[in-house]
């Protein structure tokens, strides 16, 4: 697992009750950063090196968007489909102390592109959030940058 791909991966899970701005009534604007825990591991399956099926799974931590206060923590299974091109499909459950939100995407572990995730559903406050995530990642470990569009 690259750096570059782990920080995609990691950044697009975040979802966090960080700064808003509000865009509209039933439209909400959420900016955060997320960064890595010590839970990382990418399972290399046959055959030996980055190949389709091969597995990632982690533990982030999600910050508000000045990266000092820690709002949650995101987990995230992803599997390679394409290691050519570096893609991904992933499903992250983010994890708040009022609910959890899931989302899903095609990641892309590809410098300059910024990945989008559908919000696919949430549990306590986030229940019927639906939406997209989208992610600009950072050095490996984070801080990455990731914004959210609400809509409840």
């Amino acid at each position: 697992m690259t750096p570059t791909v782990r920080a995609t991966l990691i950044a697009f899970a975040a979802l966090a009750l960080g700064p808003r701005v509000a865009l509209a009534d039933d439209l909400r604007l959420i900016k955060l950063t997320s960064v890595c825990t010590a839970v990382n591991n990418f399972v290399d399956l046959p055959p030996v090196g980055p190949s389709t099926g091969d597995i990632y799974v982690w533990v982030d931590d999600l910050l508000a968007a000045d990266g000092t206060t820690r709002v949650g923590d995101a987990s995230g299974r992803c599997n390679l489909i394409d290691a050519t091109v570096g893609s991904f499909g992933c499903t992250t459950v983010s994890r708040f102390r009022n609910g959890t939100i899931t989302t899903e995407g095609l990641l892309y572990n590809v410098p300059g592109i910024v990945s989008v995730g559908a919000i696919t559903g949430g549990t306590g406050a986030f229940r019927g959030v639906e939406g997209e995530a989208t992610v600009d990642i950072g050095s490996p470990c984070g801080p990455h940058n990731v914004t959210f569009k609400l809509k409840k």
